[in-house]
C-alpha cells in the first residue's frame, strides 16, 4: 500500500522516535515498529486526523497513538505518527472521547 517514495513523519514528544523523516517504503516501515505494541485492551479506530484518513490507537481508553495517512489514488505517499503524551493530550479531553 505504500509508494516507493513514501515518507513517515514520527512525533514522539517524549516518546523515543526517529526525529527526521524517514523515506522508501521499506524504511518507513522498518520505522513503524517504534509504535506501541498491541497489547490487551487495545482499540484502533478509523478516524479522520487534520483532515486526512486516519487511525487512533486508544489503550485503556486513553488516546495512545494517532496516525494520519496521505493518499494518493490506491497508495499511502505520507504516514504521520503522533506519539507523544503531550501531544496527544487534546484527544484525551472529556470532550473529546465522544467523537469516536
Amino acid at each position: 500500500m505504500l509508494t516507493s517514495g513514501a515518507t513517515v513523519f514520527l512525533d514522539g514528544g517524549e516518546v523515543r522516535a526517529p526525529g527526521d523523516p524517514v523515506h522508501g517504503d521499506r524504511r518507513v516501515v522498518r520505522s513503524l515498529p517504534a509504535l506501541p505494541a498491541p497489547r490487551p485492551r487495545t482499540v484502533v479506530h478509523a478516524h479522520a486526523v487534520d483532515g486526512r484518513i486516519g487511525l487512533v490507537v486508544r489503550h485503556c481508553g486513553e488516546v495512545a497513538t494517532v496516525i494520519g495517512l496521505d493518499v494518493s489514488g490506491r497508495h499511502v505517499v505520507r504516514v504521520w505518527v503522533t506519539l507523544g503524551p503531550d501531544e496527544l493530550r487534546p484527544w484525551n479531553r472529556p470532550d473529546s472521547r465522544t467523537r469516536l
